[in-house]
Parts: structure tokens; sequence; C-alpha cells
């Protein structure tokens, strides 16, 4: 009865925030300028031809690993710190007070 319960919901997925299409024009143009393809780019870069290819033509998210390191890379996406990973607090049954 369970495993009927799980397949008559659809799994929920956070929806991924794509790049801002107009940046990705420029980036785009920034490459035509110079006479560059999107492969000849990835290949003097050391990234993924197939990648760089996803990146700009905007079916990629671009919010981790090597999609952010490309949009970053071609200016469609802002270089911005990742927040702190996160310290794991002390669980004890007694508070810790303040310093005064």
């Amino acid at each position: 009865m369970i495993a009927d319960a799980a397949k008559a919901e659809p799994r929920r997925t956070r929806a991924k925030p794509l790049p801002d299409p107009n940046k990705i024009t420029a980036a785009r143009v920034w490459l035509l300028r110079r006479g560059l393809t999107a492969v000849e780019w990835a290949r003097a870069n050391q990234e993924s031809p197939a990648l760089v290819s996803k990146v700009l033509s905007g079916k990629r998210s671009c919010v981790r690993g090597n999609s952010l390191r490309i949009a970053v890379k071609l200016g469609i996406v802002d270089d911005v710190d990742r927040p702190a990973p996160r310290v794991a607090r002390e669980r004890s049954g007694a508070s810790q007070a303040l310093p005064a």
C-alpha cells in the first residue's frame, strides 16, 4: 500500500534558475567578434565542448560545478563567493551562557 501512495504523487523538484538570456547572447557575440567558435574556446580553456555548447544555448542552469565555471569564464554569471559551510553545533542538554 505504501508503494502505491509513493507512485501516485510525482516527485517534486526545485526549479533551477537559468542564466540571463541577454548575458548568454552577449557571450555569443563576444566569441563571434573574436572569430572563435564555442568548440575552439572550449579547447583553449580546457573545457568540455559539449558542456560549453549547452551553457551557451541556455540548457544548463550554471549553478554549480563545471557549468558554473564555464559561465563565469564567459561572463554569463557573476563570480560570487560561496557561503561558508555550516558548522555543526554541539548538542548538549545545558545551554551555553553568553560571555558578559
